[in-house]
């Protein structure tokens, strides 16, 4: 067997109020599975810095740990709103 993934759900919009929340959910993901992580985005309909910021950090955290993280979207609505800023994010590691 390869390496296990560890899932991450994100469910709802990547916005200043949601952040500690998603951050936590982030961190614990990290510190309780040393596998590769796979996010999964859902209902995601708006983006702000913060919620930009977080997954740039949480990103680059994860290349200087040597872990690999994927992106994948619940529907294509969510890969539309979202890959603009993925896209942003994987450009600049």
């Amino acid at each position: 067997m390869g390496n296990m993934i560890n899932k991450i759900i994100l469910d709802g919009d990547m916005v200043l109020k949601a952040i500690e929340d998603t951050k936590r959910q982030l961190i614990s993901a990290l510190n309780n599975n040393p596998s590769d992580l796979e996010i999964e985005f859902r209902n995601v309909n708006k983006w702000d810095i913060s919620g930009i910021r977080l997954m740039y950090a949480f990103k680059r955290y994860c290349v200087l740990m040597e872990r690999n993280v994927s992106f994948k979207f619940a529907s294509n609505e969510q890969a539309e709103i979202t890959k603009e800023w993925i896209g942003l994010i994987n450009k600049h590691l």
